[in-house]
């Protein structure tokens, strides 16, 4: 069978949640027969991955950048049926390339990943479709509504009323430009029977997000001096980012309180977020070009996410690391890890600086936590287990289909 992967990213190098994901859908194609891959977004590669993937053709093109004025946020919200993050590329030219690019070629399956790039370069390949929703877009801005004490940049007054109301219409927005990319596809795939049920279409399949076995796990059996609470995450990314104040500002207090010289660690790429330094109590690394370091000296991986889609990349990376992980219910959701068992689960801040307290405290609670989520990680989100599963999915596509 030849297959089309159509992403809106490079799969290398492998070092974000969404670069993961594409990689192990790809690696579950390639298993299948010949795979082609076109990448909306970017430029051409300087290289390409450390371990190669088996691709057969590679080709790119990247949207136009729309320059936005304060005048098309007017015209967005009064004439756009768009989502404002679909609303600011124009992709005539990229469909164009796609084209030029596929003409001639015939697909088994084309698998695409995220709806952008279904409804710019959709129109232009034939064959059977799989979309790959990792995150619900309408659901992730239910839970940023929902969220009081938002830290975004604009915070109070009328931009606060402003920002909402535009949240309200770019939810209605995604809800409709969701639902008819579904009704374009024979399957969708999603992160978490948690999503499926979301989404409540009929043909959709889940696809968990997986994470590779590290040679030697970083985690450590007690906590270091000083005992470290870490979180890894895009802090560009605004579920991030409003995490990140969340264990900060409000969690970090309550854990002071709790634990003498315990330090937060803010670990990943971050432009606002580095108001929140405060060292030696709260350290925003930035970007790190190694993250086993940072990795080895994390006694607790805090989850501290309010609202979100998909599944949580880094509750599997601190598994499979044997870091025991605190978490909201949020955080872990879509995973099966079960509290007290796999991490331990809070909600308000004191409630998760005590679960915190307790893992750098509990020698024996480190030991249950990491051999448990290690033997989830093992059991059901290895990249290997992802690619049986993208293999399993194709094969009910073409044959229901077929």
């Amino acid at each position: 069978m030849r297959s089309l992967l159509v992403t809106t990213g490079y799969p290398w190098p492998a070092d974000t949640g969404g670069k993961l994901r594409t990689r192990c859908i790809a690696e579950g194609l390639a298993g299948l027969g010949p795979l082609d891959v076109f990448v909306l977004g970017g430029s051409e590669p300087a290289g390409g991955p450390d371990d190669p993937l088996p691709l057969s053709r590679l080709g790119w093109a990247a949207p136009t950048p729309q320059r936005e004025r304060p005048v098309d946020l007017a015209k967005w919200l009064i004439c756009s049926r768009r989502p404002r993050e679909l609303s600011c590329r124009d992709g005539e030219q990229a469909g164009s390339a796609f084209g030029r690019w596929v003409r001639g070629r015939s697909y088994d399956l084309i698998w695409f990943a995220g709806v952008e790039s279904l409804l710019t370069l959709g129109g232009e390949v034939s064959g059977r479709r799989i979309l790959d929703l990792w995150d619900l877009e309408d659901h992730k801005i239910n839970g940023e509504l929902s969220v009081r004490g938002m830290h975004a940049p604009q915070s109070g007054g009328w931009r606060r009323r402003a920002r909402r109301t535009q949240l309200r219409v770019n939810r209605r927005r995604w809800r409709r430009t969701q639902t008819a990319a579904v009704a374009r596809v024979d399957a969708v795939a999603v992160c978490s029977g948690v999503d499926a049920e979301r989404l409540g279409a009929e043909h959709s399949f889940v696809v968990p997000n997986g994470y590779p076995t590290p040679p030697v796990p970083l985690g450590r059996a007690s906590a270091g001096a000083p005992p470290t609470v870490s979180f890894v995450g895009d802090l560009t990314y605004l579920p991030n980012l409003d995490a990140a104040h969340h264990l900060a500002l409000d969690v970090a207090p309550e854990l002071r309180a709790r634990i003498d010289g315990v330090q937060i660690r803010l670990v990943g790429r971050s432009h606002s977020a580095r108001r929140l330094q405060d060292p030696p109590r709260v350290v925003v690394t930035g970007h790190v070009d190694d993250l086993d370091e940072e990795l080895a000296t994390a006694d607790v991986a805090a989850v501290p996410i309010r609202f979100g889609g998909g599944t949580r990349l880094k509750v599997l990376e601190a598994f499979a690391h044997r870091i025991p992980v605190v978490s909201t219910g949020i955080g872990a959701e879509g995973l099966g890890a079960r509290d007290g068992r796999e991490l331990l689960l809070a909600d308000t801040p004191a409630d998760f600086a005590a679960a915190c307290a307790r893992v750098l405290t509990d020698d024996g609670l480190r030991a249950a936590l990491a051999d448990a989520g290690q033997a989830l990680h093992q059991a059901q989100f290895t990249p290997h287990r992802v690619a049986t599963r993208v293999a399993e999915v194709v094969r009910s596509v073409l044959v229901d289909r077929g």
